[in-house]
């Protein structure tokens, strides 16, 4: 089962990173490979359909996006696609001059034995690297718009 954890420190509010990864529309605008349809949307939480493209391969899947703007957090569960589970979460945490953003990604693609084995090192590692570079993106757009 593929598990990452990425972060970042951000001169930025905590309220402005949360305020951007809050809307999922506002991630995929900062890295291509992902595209977003909403389903519904209400003041709590919002359903959508994402696809990921990682080289060769994508990925699809619906998700709820549970929003909690008190403790900065973005809950992603999965209700159906390609992985057998897959829940993410961002977690903003206010420090004095800065904030860290944090990005937990964990997700099972339900092969078994050996394949499961290679297909989960290659996809942790992949996925590994796309939680880095959202995350960044995120820190990039924020550190520009404070100059």
């Amino acid at each position: 089962m593929p598990i990452v954890n990425e972060e970042v420190h951000i001169k930025a509010s905590a309220d402005d990173i949360y305020h951007l990864i809050q809307k999922t529309k506002n991630i995929a605008d900062l890295y291509k490979e992902i595209q977003v349809n909403t389903i519904e949307e209400e003041e709590d939480y919002r359903i959508t359909d994402i696809k990921l493209t990682l080289d060769e391969d994508s990925f699809s899947w619906r998700q709820r996006e549970n929003f909690d703007p008190e403790m900065l957090r973005v809950d992603y569960s999965y209700i159906e696609g390609d992985f057998m589970t897959f829940d993410a979460r961002f977690q903003v945490l206010a420090e004095e001059d800065e904030s860290e953003l944090l990005l937990h990604i964990e997700l099972t693609t339900g092969e078994i034995g050996i394949i499961a084995y290679i297909k989960d090192f290659f996809l942790t590692r992949r996925m590994r690297e796309v939680a880095r570079d959202i995350i960044n993106a995120v820190k990039d757009q924020l550190e520009l718009s404070y100059g």
